[in-house]
């Protein structure tokens, strides 16, 4: 008996609008730390470190992911230029300055108001 995979490459790239979580926190991740230094795009290196991946290829991968859905665009042969083509709603500090990282899960409870930093009633 064949049993046919519903996650299948070819189903995957049917699936191009729908964004992976952890696509989704690398391309929040670009996005922030592009604005934070003036366009300049992470190394693999750095996207590592922030997002915990093992190795530069997980890294690379997950860009080539996002860029088979549209979403980025990167310059072959240079490890710094990750165009990012969407728009990206990035959480923010107290200050107003970019957040590097945090999982989409997150960002919600981050930009909820505190209630001791309100006296106690959120907005």
């Amino acid at each position: 008996m064949m049993v046919r995979l519903v996650h299948s490459p070819a189903d995957r790239a049917a699936l191009s609008g729908v964004v992976e979580r952890r696509q989704n926190d690398l391309l929040r991740f670009v996005a922030g730390w592009q604005e934070r230094h003036g366009g300049i795009s992470p190394t693999p290196v750095q996207i590592c470190g922030a997002l915990g991946y093992r190795s530069k290829t997980t890294a690379f991968r997950m860009l080539q992911g996002l860029e088979a859905r549209g979403l980025v665009r990167r310059l072959r042969g240079r490890h710094q230029f990750i165009e990012v083509l969407v728009e990206v709603e990035l959480p923010r500090s107290p200050e107003g300055a970019p957040l590097y990282f945090i999982p989409a899960d997150r960002a919600a409870q981050i930009d909820a108001p505190d209630p001791e930093r309100t006296g106690g009633a959120a907005r």
